[in-house]
């Protein structure tokens, strides 16, 4: 099966019977918890693959035929960029449900557990608050975990430290303000356009849904690729834009 785009995780992935089976060697509470996301999601604006079966070290899902994010964004015109914004826009309205002050300490024990966390918390000594939308999150809301196909289907639930659409805004601009999801892509057509298209996603996204504390957000999601990898690439791409941030604290 051609997945067309590689991830980080250490995850295994495999095709048959027209169902996609995501294990792990072991246990894996987190992937219960995707699985659970996943299968409980509904929305009016994207789905996502039906979940087939689960157990403990994994589960199966319906096999959904489309393209990745980068082939779409290759062929895709206004009209579809603005289709994929109205889809976002609907997504988030579904889901925030209010806004709320959390302590700054739910931030600093997440850094405190990241590689190089601790080094950031002289930053925010002289914060006690930071506020974040209320409402249910994806958890993982990058555009490699969506397939393009006659619907946009949602992949790669995840729980997150804070449970917050919020954290799905951070994810989508991790991509259209960082571009992320290109470091999952072996073979680009059209750079120039793929960013051209990120970057009108990108402007919309932050007029209508800014987040205050973004830069520190962003932060904690890079520190927490990490673990999960060893390629060089991704350590040089993640050094570079965490300093990019922490210049703007």
């Amino acid at each position: 099966m051609d997945f067309k785009v590689k991830g980080h995780s250490n995850y295994i992935l495999k095709l048959k019977n027209n169902l996609v089976s995501k294990t792990s060697y072991n246990k894996d509470s987190r992937l219960h918890v995707s699985a659970i996301k996943q299968k409980q999601f509904k929305s009016n604006f994207f789905r996502s693959p039906n979940v087939i079966d689960i157990h403990e070290n994994g589960f199966s899902m319906e096999y959904i035929q489309g393209q990745s994010f980068s082939q779409f964004l290759t062929s895709a015109t206004k009209r579809d960029l603005d289709n994929l914004i109205y889809r976002i826009d609907g997504y988030l309205k579904e889901r925030i449900i209010g806004e709320m002050n959390i302590p700054i300490q739910i931030l600093k024990d997440k850094l405190s557990l990241l590689p190089g966390g601790k080094n950031l918390l002289p930053i925010l000594s002289n914060k006690e608050s930071v506020k974040v939308k209320v409402g249910l999150t994806h958890g993982d809301l990058t555009f490699s975990n969506m397939i393009f196909a006659e619907d946009i289907y949602l992949i790669d639930f995840l729980d997150s430290y804070i449970e917050s659409p919020t954290i799905d805004i951070v994810k989508l601009r991790q991509d259209t303000h960082l571009y992320w999801s290109l470091n999952m892509v072996e073979e680009v057509v059209d750079l120039t356009k793929i960013k051209i298209g990120l970057n009108y996603i990108d402007n919309w996204l932050t007029d209508k849904y800014p987040v205050k504390d973004y830069e520190l957000f962003q932060i904690i999601n890079l520190l927490r690729i990490y673990p999960y990898t060893k390629d060089d690439k991704v350590i040089h791409y993640l050094e570079k834009n965490i300093n990019r941030l922490c210049e703007l604290l």
